[in-house]
């Protein structure tokens, strides 16, 4: 039975996106438990006069990164389960550092000054990531003006 997860992208303080390439967040998947992503919510303090368009991309890696960003938790959605059960999957977040030989999944476009939400059920959200799997979502070209992010990702971790 798939177990409800969450993960804060920015833990309460901003992520800065830089003008380069950015990994927004990485996961890596226990060997045992697969995954299967429900929803990636962004925003940011862009306002209609600094807004840009950001191509973003969900690839899976050969091998992730292991520097830069920070690396939160993510907890069971069902507080009841808080503290009975750990997900598996461990994550990084905000870094520049990208994995290696990434394979795209899918490519979509994010106007900055609007909300950017993806959920289950789009073409997009259907795929489970399988058990060993490491898998980001990212910005894969420069943008034209850093900026800054906050978001969450709702994932079921199988196992």
């Amino acid at each position: 039975m798939p177990i409800p997860c969450k993960l804060s992208l920015d833990g309460g303080t901003l992520i800065s996106v830089p003008t380069s390439a950015f990994v927004i967040c990485q996961g890596t998947n226990s060997a045992s438990k697969p995954i299967r992503l429900k929803r990636l919510r962004l925003g940011s303090n862009n306002t209609g006069s600094t807004q840009q368009v950001v191509q973003l991309q969900l690839v899976y890696y050969a091998t992730g990164t292991g520097t830069g960003g920070t690396t939160p938790a993510a907890t069971p959605v069902n507080e009841g389960l808080t503290g009975v059960y750990t997900p598996s999957t461990t994550f990084r977040v905000g870094t520049a550092t990208m994995g290696t030989t990434p394979t795209v999944k899918w490519s979509d476009q994010w106007l900055t000054c609007n909300p950017y939400d993806l959920l289950e059920g789009m073409l997009e959200l259907q795929d489970e990531i399988p058990g060993s799997k490491s898998w980001a979502f990212i910005i894969p070209s420069a943008v034209s003006t850093g900026f800054n992010l906050n978001g969450t990702l709702n994932f079921e971790e199988f196992g």
